[in-house]
């Protein structure tokens, strides 16, 4: 009998750690995905009124380098925050704003 009980401990025990991590698992989904939702479409227009052609490379670059910062907290992707960084200032700048905006981040 007390192997049967052992064996109703130890399954209770995995399935309450299962739920841990699956709890785990979801927030961490949740603080990714809540942000971009919630402020994913105004983000997406305030990013493309300051990086545009008109603008000046210190502009560009200043709003890459928040872009990337910001990175931390919303789900912004880096490597096209860079690319288009790479894009508008040239290798050099863009290389340059992206290693700082990375490593301010």
């Amino acid at each position: 009998m007390s192997s049967a009980a052992d064996s109703r401990d130890e399954t209770a025990r995995r399935m309450r750690r299962l739920v841990k991590y699956l709890l785990f698992v979801l927030v961490l989904i949740a603080i990714v995905v809540v942000p971009f939702i919630l402020f994913g479409s105004s983000l997406e227009a305030w990013t493309f009124g300051l990086i545009t052609p008109e603008r000046s490379a210190p502009v560009i670059a200043i709003a890459g380098i928040l872009l990337l910062v910001v990175d931390v907290l919303l789900p912004i992707p880096s490597t096209f925050v860079a690319s288009g960084l790479g894009a508008m200032l040239g290798a050099p700048l863009g290389i340059l704003a992206t290693a700082i905006g990375l490593t301010a981040g």
